[in-house]
């Protein structure tokens, strides 16, 4: 803990020297770069003259994979590629931004922490070098070991191997806590200056007393307020900002194909469901072309209160042993259960484990004095000790049945010997060598009844005919729709759904719905070929998906391309834009037509009721004003203005009654919190802000699906 508590000491000292330049220069220029990051080779993502290595990127794409192997939670492997592609580029960005701050790690900060923290290349190193025969227990002394090989019997040409990788370690250590420096630097360094604290408390305090009057937009009539193409693009260049892309990008036009079961493939379902319940009538078992046809069968020994199905549960209450139990014969398939017997089982023990360590006498010797009454928390004070007798667990309940069926938690041999002598300890486990376990029951439920049962089940999936059927219509659809536009328009005529979609290189595959997170199986083979082969009017061959439960095939058509923004015809930008310019010229008509000089005539012209409220100049306390301008025109008005606006959302008329100060009082915490929070600065997580500063206007160029179409 005092090596650790060094570290912090050093790395705040750190902070402080350097924060203030660090924020100028996230503010400054930090975006300008002159040589690569890794290196030569092939590249496949770059930001400005930052490039990520086609060899570099494949390493870090394995030890991601790697990774998400012992994790159940694993993401998508669709979304790998982008995931640690958009990691690189971000490193490669703040390691660039580290070396022109001049920020460095080295000697005892970085001995420290190679001894002391948990790193990763340091604990593979000592794992190698003890399987070489050279023991070592503690990173320092596997530091020794390498670099003074000549106490470990070594010379340095057998070390040479574990030196470079402990100085690769070291390399890759000194760049993560560069990087870890910058990133706590930066929120520590991103605090309000007296001229926004001053800011800040003006905006949450001085609110505008004000009457109001508002008459919304709703929904316009289109012929008495029509708009040209003119008035469209004049409202889409006001707008324009709000439809950037970060890459380029193009729209499609998209079909999926869910395949499911036909009628054929569901009577030969119910045909095999037959045959099984007749082969376990008459057998007790299924037969091998049964097994082969994938019917599978789990047995289970199961507490009443873990049998989920209401249905099954009443049935094994009551049914004689063999007897069967249909519970379902549908489209996903059938489930059988074949009834089994009813017993009484303790469900769980409470029990007392001590474990001691090897020796001729001392196992006996401990269970001799459980036996005669020694308590287990005085077994110290008679004469043995910690480092030859530990007290396991004490009173410990220990499950003999889950909700899964029978736990494992004590081997057979084990509880047998516990069950035939409940009043005493016995011993469990003896090794010469290794010690002893000791145990005893201290308390055991009441029995309770298990069921054994077997569970036989199908799933039912599409044959390989129905899939080839719907193969061959999707195809015929393709073939007679070989544009993008004929696609489109008769794609409902047949049967088939389309979804608009917009995706780029930095798509990692379709999602189910737009926005979302959740991919379609086996869809990023569309993206790439819409991303390397399609052009606008395109149309796709069919993608099929590999989940042969669920099976899905694709297709889609190329509608449109563009770079920078999204264009006017877009499906998400051109109604917005027709309602922005159709509002735009009734809120100019509105307020010609209600203006009466002032606030009460003009609240009877629109026929709306005057509200009170006090507008403060920031998000959390508008007063019930909707629109930013008007909030912004009512809080820089004088006491007495009367004004009529358009907004937004409608017409606004207001009179200012005068101000007021609501007397907040704001602290540090407040000021800094509101700093970060209007600027979108999470200090918790700053990496996105830190990636988005360090990136400013650049895009990332990303070829990633161009190596893939090469493979």
């Amino acid at each position: 803990m005092a090596t650790l508590e060094k570290i912090r000491k050093r790395s705040v000292l750190l902070l402080i020297v350097i924060a203030v330049a660090l924020l100028a220069f996230i503010i400054g220029d930090a975006l300008t770069n002159s040589r690569q990051i890794f290196g030569s080779g092939t590249t496949v993502a770059k930001v400005g003259s930052n490039k990520i290595d086609l060899a570099e990127y494949q390493r870090r794409m394995q030890e991601f994979n790697d990774q998400m192997r012992q994790n159940p939670n694993a993401p998508d492997p669709q979304a790998a590629s982008q995931y640690v592609l958009e990691q690189m580029v971000a490193e490669a960005l703040i390691d660039q931004a580290v070396d022109r701050m001049g920020i460095k790690v080295g000697g005892d900060l970085l001995r420290v922490y190679m001894f002391n923290a948990q790193v990763p290349e340091v604990q593979l190193i000592m794992q190698q070098l003890n399987q070489m025969g050279i023991q070592v227990q503690t990173p320092e002394q596997a530091y020794n070991a390498i670099f003074n090989p000549q106490q470990y019997g070594k010379t340095a040409k057998d070390m040479e191997a574990f030196k470079q990788a402990w100085i690769a370690a070291e390399l890759a250590a000194k760049k993560g806590m560069a990087r870890e420096l910058y990133n706590t630097a930066l929120a520590q360094a991103f605090q309000p200056n007296d001229l926004d604290r001053q800011m800040l408390a003006n905006d949450f305090n001085t609110q505008t007393q004000t009457n109001y009057v508002f008459k919304p937009y709703g929904n316009l009539d289109a012929k008495q307020y029509p708009v040209n193409e003119q008035e469209m693009q004049a409202a889409y260049e006001e707008l324009k900002y709000m439809y950037k892309i970060d890459a380029p990008s193009k729209s499609i036009a998209f079909i999926r194909v869910d395949i499911a079961p036909s009628q054929s493939d569901l009577q030969a379902s119910k045909a095999l469901a037959q045959k099984a319940r007749t082969e376990l009538a008459a057998k007790g078992e299924l037969g091998k072309d049964t097994k082969k046809a994938g019917v599978a069968t789990a047995r289970h020994q199961l507490r009443g209160t873990d049998i989920q199905n209401a249905t099954v549960k009443n049935f094994v209450a009551t049914a004689p042993q063999d007897s069967l139990l249909i519970v379902s014969n549908d489209i996903n398939g059938f489930e059988i259960i074949r009834m089994g017997q009813r017993t009484e089982a303790v469900d769980s023990i409470m029990i007392n484990l001590v474990a001691t360590a090897g020796g001729a006498n001392l196992p006996q010797r401990v269970l001799s004095a459980l036996n005669a009454g020694v308590p287990l928390d005085s077994l110290y004070s008679r004469g043995f000790s910690a480092d030859s007798v530990i007290v396991a667990q004490k009173e410990y309940w220990v499950q003999m049945y889950g909700p899964n069926g029978p736990t494992q938690a004590l081997e057979g041999a084990m509880l047998d010997s516990l069950n035939n002598h409940p009043d005493r300890y016995v011993i469990l486990q003896s090794d010469p060598a290794q010690g002893a376990l000791i145990g005893r029951i201290v308390k055991q439920n009441a029995p309770v009844r298990i069921y054994s049962f077997e569970d036989v089940t199908y799933a039912l999936k599409p044959s390989s005919n129905t899939i080839a059927n719907a193969q061959q219509k999707l195809q015929n659809f393709l073939a007679d729709n070989n544009t993008a536009k004929a696609f489109v328009a008769n794609a409902a005529k047949k049967g088939f759904n389309v979804t608009n979609l917009d995706v780029s290189q930095n798509t990692p595959a379709i999602p189910v719905y737009e926005g979302g997170q959740e991919l379609l199986p086996d869809s990023r083979q569309v993206v790439r070929w819409v991303m390397i082969d399609g052009n606008p009017g395109d149309v796709s061959e069919i993608f099929e998906s590999k989940d042969m439960l669920h099976p899905q095939i694709y297709a889609a058509a190329v509608l449109d391309e563009f770079d920078e923004y999204l264009p006017i015809n877009h499906r998400n930008v051109k109604k917005a834009v027709e309602t922005y310019a159709r509002n735009s010229k009734a809120g100019d008509a509105w307020v010609k037509q209600y203006n009466k000089g002032n606030l009460a005539a003009t609240a009877a012209a629109m026929g709306q009721p005057v509200q009170t409220g006090d507008v403060a100049f920031n998000p959390f306390n508008t007063g019930g004003v909707q629109d930013h301008e008007v909030v912004g025109a009512i809080t820089g008005s004088k006491k007495g203005t009367y004004k009529i606006m358009k907004g937004r959302d409608g017409v606004y008329a207001f009179q200012v009654i005068g101000l007021k100060n609501a007397g907040n009082a704001m602290d540090d915490a407040m000021y800094t919190q509101m700093f970060q929070q209007f600027n979108g600065f999470n200090p918790q997580n700053p990496m996105q802000y830190i990636f988005n500063a360090l990136k400013g206007k650049q895009k990332i160029e990303n070829n990633i699906y161009k190596f893939e179409a090469a493979r």
